[in-house]
């Protein structure tokens, strides 16, 4: 049996489980979000969103986009915080992760 490490657990993994865990279709998370059907089930494959949609989707499930990107640091929302300042940081990580996937893929070519 494989091993799972804490890279397998990712932002899809967690938003799947939010999902999952979710009293509306995801249809319907969908509809409220402003997304389409297929964005949802690309994020609970493989796709990381926009940092508009991270913030909404934050929001929605009342986390935040730190702990959606990364599984660390507090899973709930703090107030205080201004939405600039988080949209500005979710891009700065989403590119560090996007940088990260590449290089992975470049490897496993």
């Amino acid at each position: 049996m494989q091993e799972k490490n804490d890279t397998d657990v990712s932002f899809c993994g967690r938003f799947a489980d939010l999902l999952n865990n979710c009293e509306y279709s995801q249809r319907q998370v969908a509809v409220k979000l402003g997304l389409t059907e297929g964005a949802i089930i690309n994020y609970k494959r493989d796709r990381i969103p926009k940092a508009w949609e991270l913030l909404r989707i934050a929001k929605f499930f009342g986390v935040t986009m730190e702990w959606l990107l990364t599984g660390k640091d507090p899973m709930i929302q703090a107030s205080s915080d201004s939405w600039r300042e988080r949209c500005k940081l979710a891009e700065a990580k989403l590119s560090i992760v996007r940088e990260t996937l590449q290089g992975v893929l470049t490897k496993t070519k």
